[in-house]
């Protein structure tokens, strides 16, 4: 294993324990820089929100934007829809998955603006947003 990669595992290993996972203290951040979130966090972009309905069970937002700009992570994979089509543009989307409890420390995309950078964590095949990442990705600027 090269050094990068036993620092990137601990960085992943430690980015619970800094922005506060227990439930206990679910969504107390920790102060650390955007760039440590952005080396952790292994899908980041700027993206404008497409999107946003809940899942079956109302508990969680299930949130599609169109990718602006890629930072880290994101498949080169292209989704056409008809009108990117017509207009021969076509875009690349990315569906983030969101918790709204407060013990699931998630990030309501809909009470926000609809352009801001994302970064989300893997959760088997879904991508996870959480409120501390978006946070301190975010400047700290707004917080649902």
């Amino acid at each position: 294993m090269s050094g990068m990669q036993r620092m990137r595992r601990a960085i992943l290993a430690g980015i619970p324990l800094l922005l506060g996972a227990t439930e206990a203290v679910a969504c107390t951040c920790a102060n650390i820089s955007r760039d440590q979130v952005i080396a952790a966090t292994p899908v980041v972009f700027d993206g404008e929100i497409l999107r946003i309905e809940m899942d079956a069970i109302r508990q969680r937002q299930v949130t599609t934007f169109r990718v602006r700009e890629a930072i880290k992570g994101v498949p080169p994979r292209v989704v056409l829809r008809l009108e990117t089509v017509l207009k021969r543009m076509p875009q690349r989307t990315i569906t983030i998955i969101s918790g709204l409890g407060e013990a699931a420390c998630g990030w309501d995309f809909s009470a926000g603006p609809a352009r801001l950078t994302v970064g989300a964590e893997r959760d088997g095949p879904n991508l996870v947003a959480t409120r501390c990442t978006m946070a301190i990705l975010n400047g700290r600027r707004w917080i649902p």
